[in-house]
């Protein structure tokens, strides 16, 4: 930034530069965590898709599409029962307890209904009292046409990731906080400013995802 449009600039737009760079990076890991969740790619423990009829962790049909409360009712109460059959290393049941729901802004009214309706008055309605204190979280990437997998009615189950963590990410030094500069051009009367974030992000354990695909 030149010293001449520093000065023009009226309306400090160049005030909010640092801050636009620091979204962008907090942006970014969102977006590399959902490839990462929508590649499916093979897990090290036995080589089958992250989420997949093999690991007995995939529900699929259109009766569990979320175009409707009741049918993300039906897709959130199958996705909690697999969730809770999940087995181990010996075939021993870990009865993996529910925590978050994650989808996309298409699906986000029905999944955000189907999780409050935990009482009803109506007549042959049942609640959904099982799932209570499920933590929804609306991500857009999730229907990104640019990113491979990407899907309007894809509902992803995680159990909390303190218990067994589903995609991971790992940052230089630990430092989850994007590196901001600003640099003073002595001959040019200006300024420069970057930025920086050192990310990877990995997959971790089955045992902890359940998705429902809501198409045949």
């Amino acid at each position: 930034f030149t010293r001449q449009a520093i000065i023009n600039d009226d309306l400090n737009a160049f005030a909010r530069v640092a801050f636009l760079l620091g979204q962008a990076a907090l942006r970014t890991v969102n977006r590399l965590a959902v490839i990462k969740l929508l590649a499916n790619a093979a897990t090290a423990y036995n080589s089958n898709a992250l989420y997949s009829t093999a690991n007995a962790n995939l529900v699929e049909g259109t009766a569990y599409a979320p175009t409707t409360t009741e049918k993300s009712k039906a897709a959130l109460n199958e996705m909690e029962k697999t969730m809770r059959l999940q087995t181990g290393m010996k075939g021993e049941i870990l009865n993996v307890s529910p925590s978050i729901i994650l989808a996309g802004p298409t699906a986000s009214r029905y999944v955000l209904e189907a999780i409050a309706d935990t009482s009803t008055t109506e007549m042959g309605r049942e609640p959904n009292r099982g799932l209570r204190g499920l933590t929804p979280v609306i991500e857009p990437y999730l229907e990104d046409t640019t990113i491979t997998g990407n899907s309007t009615t894809g509902l992803y189950l995680f159990t909390s990731p303190m218990v067994i963590p589903v995609i991971v990410a790992a940052f230089l030094n630990g430092n989850e906080n994007p590196y901001l500069e600003r640099k003073t051009e002595f001959c040019d009367d200006g300024f420069k400013t970057k930025g920086r974030h050192d990310v990877g992000i990995g997959q971790n354990d089955h045992r902890g995802i359940v998705s429902s695909t809501g198409v045949a």
